[in-house]
């Protein structure tokens, strides 16, 4: 999805069907949308989710672009993690209140170790479950903070230099995936596909013209 900003609203800017999500297929269905667009486009900014064969193609195929991981996804993972560490459900709730773990991705890079990490350690009670705590630790330096560099999450950059940040979630398209779901149901035929979409463009030409 694209976001207008003339109606400030989001829509589905290109419909594509591909039978694989790996790195060469991302690639290509990628490539495909920089041709559509008569390789003029040059968007500000791109959020996505933190599937690395994805992110690889953005960086490809859109040079110079600013890619946000989505927020809602990183703390996803986080309390995914947390959960399957067996850390006591009060104190992943703490972890995952606003202003604590989350914490991490406004703050200078270079200060989440010495400083990010100590905070949130200082607030959430780890009675009974250090060693645990520990290996969670382990795990966020080896993802987040190698597999997926901060750069990638931490938006700190774009708030010190007060960069254009649309979006730091990709929410409306996981609004929209749900709609979808619903409009063209499991397995459509190619022609049923190709008339719901033509349904869901006719949809969105009279959102545009009711705001305007």
């Amino acid at each position: 999805m694209v976001h207008d900003p003339t109606y400030d609203v989001y829509i589905p800017g290109l419909y594509m069907l591909v039978e694989a999500k790996d790195e060469w297929t991302n690639w290509h269905a990628l490539h495909w949308v920089r041709v559509l667009g008569k390789m003029q486009m040059t968007p500000s900014s791109i959020t996505s989710d933190f599937e690395a064969a994805l992110i690889k193609g953005i960086r490809d195929q859109f040079q110079g672009t600013s890619l946000i991981g989505c927020l809602f996804h990183w703390k996803q993972a986080i309390r995914r993690k947390l959960i399957d560490l067996r850390i006591p459900a009060n104190q992943i709730a703490e972890a995952m209140s606003p202003g604590v773990i989350d914490v991490l991705t406004v703050i200078p890079i270079d200060e989440i170790r010495s400083k990010g990490i100590p905070y949130v350690m200082s607030i959430v009670n780890t009675k009974g479950a250090a060693r645990i705590w520990t290996s969670f630790w382990d795990y966020f330096v080896r993802t987040w903070m190698t597999m997926f560099p901060p750069s990638l999450w931490n938006v700190n950059t774009y708030i010190e230099q007060e960069m254009e940040m649309q979006n730091r979630t990709n929410n409306p398209i996981e609004s929209y995936n749900r709609r979808a779901k619903k409009a063209f149901g499991s397995h459509p035929t190619l022609v049923v596909f190709v008339e719901q979409a033509k349904e869901e463009a006719k949809r969105y030409l009279e959102l545009l013209d009711d705001i305007s």
